[in-house]
């Protein structure tokens, strides 16, 4: 296997056990400590694998039947890149909103830096208006 192989597993590994099932044990094998991210993380996270942690947690407590698919993903250098879909039912708080019922998927794209074999950055881009549309937060067009 290459390294790109290495770390396209290691990434669907991060989303797929870490992210889609809470499995904190794969979010610490696969985040480097130093972890920066530089998404719209809720303000208050701690830096590394534990602001992972709590992200995860909240999002997955907010929305049951929670699940993680990762679509296209490669790699190329350090860097992977990877168009996921996030989608669950809001029972719960999500980072200040309350529960609406609704049911909500998501997509978005995230490119991650590998060093030493862990995510040590990303920057991620997902469809947060129509994430808030389906939740009712803010109203659809027409």
């Amino acid at each position: 296997m290459s390294q790109q192989d290495d770390n396209i597993a290691m990434v669907r590994r991060y989303f797929e056990q870490g992210v889609s099932q809470g499995n904190n044990g794969v979010i610490d094998a696969t985040v480097a400590k130093n972890y920066v991210s530089h998404h719209n993380d809720p303000v208050g996270l701690p830096p590394g694998p534990e602001g992972v942690k709590q992200f995860v947690a909240g999002t997955r407590s907010a929305f049951s039947e929670f699940k993680v698919t990762v679509g296209d993903i490669f790699a190329e250098g350090d860097k992977v890149a990877a168009w996921w879909t996030m989608q669950g039912i809001n029972t719960g708080t999500f980072f200040g909103n309350p529960a609406t019922g609704k049911p909500a998927a998501w997509q978005g794209v995230v490119i991650l830096r590998v060093a030493n074999g862990m995510i040590a950055e990303d920057w991620y881009s997902f469809d947060q208006l129509s994430l808030l549309m389906q939740l009712g937060a803010i109203p659809s067009p027409g």
